[in-house]
């Protein structure tokens, strides 16, 4: 228990992580394709070497989500304006 929130089940890690690369892909992040493996390592081994608890993983998700809805509306903000 870390700051009243319980440390994450693995799974519930698991599944952040494959959000975070999920959204990482879908804005281009990780295009370079010989360097996306070492890329995508280094990520999983930052969270996965501590104790993240499910708080903080819930606060992450919504991180990501938020930049993702960012990304889709500045999407359709540009196109818009591209329109006549």
């Amino acid at each position: 228990m870390t700051n009243e929130s319980p440390v994450a089940p693995k799974s519930q890690l698991e599944n952040f992580l494959t959000h975070l690369v999920d959204q990482l892909d879908a804005c281009g992040f990780l295009r370079n394709a010989p360097k996306r493996p070492g890329m995508v390592r280094n990520l999983r081994h930052l969270f996965q070497r501590g104790e993240v608890t499910e708080q903080e993983l819930r606060t992450l998700h919504g991180v990501v989500t938020e930049l993702a809805i960012g990304r889709r509306q500045r999407g359709r903000l540009e196109k818009d304006m591209q329109d006549p």
